[in-house]
């Protein structure tokens, strides 16, 4: 027969011994049958009823620290996505793609203008929109902070993890997927 050994205290299972092969079985144990055996190992189980004579697998809840590691993972991923392609809500004028590809299409669109056999500007959802050349250089401008922006937006986010007091804290994080520019405002 199989046995199954725990710590009476925490419930934590300590191992499985068979008295087939062991000469001696350490205590606390309860007995139990090969396929309740095989399935505790099949469901990962830690845990036991010492009653009821169960093994059941309880998750560990991460720790505080382990929950901001994974955020801070969270917030590098969603960085790495919008340094590639982020939506810029460009008041006046609408969403545009922002990220480096998208400012280099516009620095080519502004120094190359009287080039382009279509004075349009493709935005964010696809469709054409016309535009001269102070509304590309506008554009360009847009990107361009939208870019210094997402860091600082980055650093604001990393602060409210770090001083994150609880799960809820961490969890109220949202990360945002648009980057609000006004080129009119005195602070862009």
């Amino acid at each position: 027969m199989k046995y199954t050994h725990y710590n009476k205290e925490t419930k934590q299972i300590l191992g499985y011994y068979d008295d087939e092969i062991h000469e001696s079985i350490p205590e606390p144990n309860f007995q139990i049958s090969d396929e309740i055996w095989q399935e505790a190992i099949d469901k990962n189980a830690n845990k036991v009823d010492a009653k009821t004579k169960t093994l059941f697998f309880e998750a560990k809840e991460p720790t505080l620290e382990e929950l901001k590691s994974l955020k801070l993972t969270e917030l590098e991923l969603w960085f790495e996505a919008m340094k590639n392609k982020s939506k810029i809500e460009l008041k006046g004028f609408g969403i545009i793609d922002g990220g480096y590809k998208y400012l280099l299409n516009a620095s080519a669109m502004v120094e190359n203008y009287e080039l382009l056999p279509q004075k349009v500007f493709r935005m964010w959802d696809d469709s054409f929109k016309p535009i001269d050349l102070n509304g590309l250089k506008a554009i360009k401008r847009a990107i361009e902070l939208a870019g210094i922006k997402l860091h600082s937006i980055k650093w604001e986010y990393e602060a409210r993890i770090a001083s994150a007091n609880d799960k809820d804290e961490l969890e109220a994080i949202v990360f945002y997927d648009v980057i609000e520019i006004d080129l009119g405002a005195s602070n862009e």
